[in-house]
């Protein structure tokens, strides 16, 4: 791949070997690493590729403190980046953000700002790449390949697993609405299970039994688990199958809200109260059910999660389940800096219970009295991290290891 002083050489990607190879790019990632289970040969082949098409990877290293750019300085035209080094007596680490949008606005701003402050607050910088492949598969970010950071923060309730797997094998990592089951990473994100449970619990409280749930799409992790809460809370709750309704939409969007909420006042016995798993999905819940000729709270109630200021606002205002994204910036953080400085093998996934806000959007039904009482969410075991964070007992009802953070039963919000 000639160039010229004007126009430099394209660097060899790993994409271009696992072009030439016929193979996938982790294959390629596990062949020039000596990692992975590749059959010798295969690895042989990779690797005689890269050198004729004039691989050279670039040795991890440890990050100093950013530039005013938040970007490694450049030399010369056609010369190789210079090498960040650590500031002597600096106890900084660098560390990216990773998201799948093209821009900041693609993380809630509820999570970015208290994220800024508790990556400082652990005595590391910041820096925010975006990260179309994280949903997609393919290359790690150049900052990664190049050794330009030294631990990662990966936001997104979609990523491609094989990413995030070689992801977290080149760097330290935590999660950010993802989960890796079978791979010793951290995570932190808010406890959905809990926080559907408050949202069906207010519901029945109210007499409801007809519920109708909008899920996200159930290529998400976080949809996943808002499922399992729904079914849960149904079941604790004793609200028979056949009144309850389900729906996934096919994007976190206020059309598909609309959608299917026009669907289910289309059938013979419409839902009394609607449970939305997103605001979006709320808001176009919202739209069709006064498209409809329907009053909220008086006809249908209705509920949202991931309280945001449009539920807020909107008319009338909506109950919602409120993230506690402050809290999971802060265990984010706290995390990615504990596995920075070593000593800890053991993956730890960090739930922190959400918030209900009770609106004008719920009230009882016509037709039903509250009923007198309604069981509690399991109640949390105290303990404690030694950081003012409260711990839950870490096997949580789907058997999984867990460690909760934060206090349960306050009243608040979140998205």
């Amino acid at each position: 791949m000639a160039g010229s002083a004007a126009n430099p050489p394209r660097r060899v990607t790993l994409k271009d070997i696992a072009a030439a190879a016929g193979v996938g790019i982790s294959t390629v990632s596990y062949a020039l690493s000596g990692k992975g289970s590749v059959a010798p040969e295969t690895r042989a082949r990779i690797r005689d590729l890269a050198a004729q098409l004039g691989y050279r990877s670039r040795p991890r290293g440890r990050a100093g403190p950013p530039e005013r750019d938040g970007v490694a300085p450049a030399g010369r035209t056609g010369a190789a980046p210079k090498p960040l080094r650590r500031v002597r007596g600096s106890r900084r680490w660098r560390v990216a953000v990773l998201f799948s949008g093209h821009g900041p606005e693609a993380i809630p701003g509820g999570l970015l700002a208290p994220l800024e402050a508790a990556v400082r607050a652990a005595e590391m910088e910041l820096l925010l790449v975006g990260c179309p492949q994280l949903q997609q598969g393919g290359e790690l970010p150049e900052v990664v390949e190049d050794g330009q950071v030294d631990g990662a923060l990966l936001y997104g309730g979609l990523i491609d697993h094989d990413f995030a797997h070689r992801l977290a094998r080149r760097v330290p990592t935590v999660l950010l609405g993802g989960y890796l089951p079978d791979e010793a990473v951290d995570s932190a994100w808010a406890d959905n299970v809990h926080g559907l449970y408050l949202a069906v619990a207010h519901l029945a409280e109210l007499g409801h039994r007809r519920i109708a749930f909008l899920n996200g799409p159930p290529t998400t992790f976080t949809s996943t688990e808002k499922g399992w809460g729904f079914d849960l809370a149904c079941r604790r709750l004793g609200l028979p199958p056949a009144e309850r309704r389900w729906r996934e939409a096919a994007a976190f969007r206020l059309e598909e809200g609309y959608r299917l909420t026009r669907e289910l006042l289309a059938e013979e016995e419409p839902p009394g109260a609607i449970l939305a798993g997103h605001a979006a999905l709320a808001l176009g819940a919202l739209l069709a059910l006064k498209d409809a000729g329907l009053h909220v709270p008086g006809d249908v109630s209705l509920l949202g999660y991931h309280d945001d200021l449009t539920l807020a606002s909107s008319v009338p205002p909506v109950t919602a389940v409120a993230l506690p994204l402050a809290e999971v910036a802060q265990a984010a953080a706290s995390l990615l800096a504990s596995r920075l400085a070593g000593g800890r093998q053991r993956a730890i996934r960090a739930l922190i219970p959400p918030q209900l806000v009770v609106r004008a959007s719920t009230g009882p039904p016509r037709a039903l009295s509250p009923v007198s009482e309604v069981a509690s969410p399991p109640a949390p075991v105290p303990g404690s991290l030694g950081d003012g964070h409260q711990v839950q007992d870490p096997l949580d009802s789907h058997g999984e290891l867990t460690q909760r953070f934060g206090q349960h039963g306050r009243a608040g919000e979140g998205p």
